[in-house]
């Protein structure tokens, strides 16, 4: 998340424009070659998308809404979903685990 500061990408289109800096074209060609998402749909400063909310899922994010100015700031405020489980994940395998249980006097 942040203030990318790329007018020159249409993100609605998934398009660097053809008056980008070469600075610009070469963050749209690695944002492509790594499959990134980008979450924000609307304005964020004038008539661009300057502050993003980026991932590599597009199921990790939803619901982001601009919030309107923040104090003397020509950026919207930003909130948005994350979507998140946690599968815990046994730190022992199976054969340490009978290793303890046969320690411990049982089977």
């Amino acid at each position: 998340m942040g203030d990318f500061n790329y007018p020159d990408i249409d993100w609605n289109a998934k398009q660097c424009l053809s008056t980008a800096s070469k600075e610009t074209q070469l963050f749209w060609n690695c944002w492509e070659d790594n499959f990134f998402v980008q979450h924000v749909t609307a304005a964020t400063r004038l008539k661009s998308i300057l502050d993003l909310v980026i991932s590599d899922t597009p199921e990790v994010t939803d619901n982001v809404q601009l919030l309107g100015n923040f104090a003397a700031s020509d950026h919207s405020m930003l909130r948005w979903n994350i979507n998140y489980q946690h599968k815990p994940v046994s730190t022992t395998n199976s054969s340490e685990q009978e290793l303890l249980t046969m320690r411990k006097g049982t089977s």
